[in-house]
């Protein structure tokens, strides 16, 4: 992404001691991205497609180890434009079709970024979590994810939620420390108490899940079973949209691939005159799909050191 040849530099923890946060330095990944991410976004597409990016964003979390809290340093501070860029898009295309947890997650992080550059100091908004990014920047999981299931489909497997890292039951491991009062540490960025990463700031709960939940505490319900049902309950918004189809005559997840195709059919009938070829409609049904799986496999399988877009050095047949 950005420009051909861009580099990040990945460090991992040395020496920390646990100042910055509560856990082992050896478990403390950072990775200094440059341009190529920022929190929210990505660098201006200067060189390349599409494609290169997402192909950068999928290269990053491979090479992040799922097992070690990653810090990301991006280049510039540019997270509360990106973040209210991605709300605007957000208002205008996903935000009343996908679980409201996704939405309230950008406006938490939103906020947390806008809120942060207000000040009188215009206090930093990085590093940022990568854990934390994957649920905002729209070029990782929301992105990558399609890309996903598209290989699933190919290869006719069932389709599985491979990617829920982003939702809170994925934070619950490290947290960030706040120094005692009679410590002695330089209160530096982290030991200010950065706590949850910024898309966690806030929460949302469904209302009956929490009446619900209200009622079993009255009757006695408590200690880690209550703990567990409060984690099931913060994640259920990230799970599915709010529905409606029990309450009127429409099915909430549209027409079926049948209905749209018989639709296609109908309106270049109606256009043309003619009812199109089932041959010709197959034909470009399986260049569609082919289309999809070799973007698929470029933004996922391709050696980060190989360009995927129109630089690529052979032609995509």
């Amino acid at each position: 992404g950005h420009t051909v040849g861009s580099l990040m530099f990945k460090l991992l923890g040395q020496d920390l001691g646990g100042q910055l946060v509560q856990a082992p330095a050896s478990s403390i990944q950072a990775i200094f991205t440059g341009d190529t991410l920022f929190s929210g976004g990505c660098g201006a597409q200067f060189e390349g497609c599409e494609l290169d990016i997402e192909h950068c964003f999928a290269t990053l979390l491979e090479s992040s180890d799922a097992a070690m809290e990653t810090l990301l340093y991006p280049g510039h501070e540019y997270t509360a434009m990106l973040l209210e860029h991605e709300m605007s898009n957000a208002l205008g295309d996903w935000a009343a079709t996908s679980p409201p947890g996704r939405f309230i997650g950008l406006c938490s992080a939103f906020y947390v970024a806008a809120h942060r550059r207000a000040l009188r100091d215009k206090l930093p908004t990085v590093p940022v979590r990568l854990s934390g990014e994957r649920m905002i920047n729209p070029h990782f999981d929301h992105g990558l994810k399609r890309h996903v299931e598209v290989l699933f489909k190919a290869a006719s497997l069932p389709q599985l939620d491979v990617m829920t890292v982003g939702t809170p039951s994925s934070h619950a491991s490290l947290q960030l420390s706040v120094p005692a009062k009679n410590s002695s540490k330089e209160g530096g960025y982290y030991e200010a108490g950065m706590g949850a990463a910024p898309s966690q700031v806030l929460a949302v709960l469904y209302r009956a899940d929490l009446e619900a939940f209200r009622k079993d505490l009255q009757a006695g319900l408590g200690g880690p079973e209550a703990a567990e049902r409060l984690a099931r309950i913060e994640r259920s918004v990230f799970d599915a949209s709010v529905i409606s189809e029990k309450d009127d005559g429409f099915g909430d997840n549209g027409l079926e691939a049948e209905e749209e195709a018989a639709v296609e059919r109908e309106v270049l009938g109606s256009a043309l005159g003619v009812e199109p070829a089932q041959e010709e409609q197959n034909e470009r049904t399986d260049k569609a799909d082919r289309d999809d799986v070799m973007n698929a496999l470029k933004a996922l399988a391709v050696p980060a050191f190989l360009p995927v877009g129109p630089k690529a050095p052979c032609r995509d047949e």
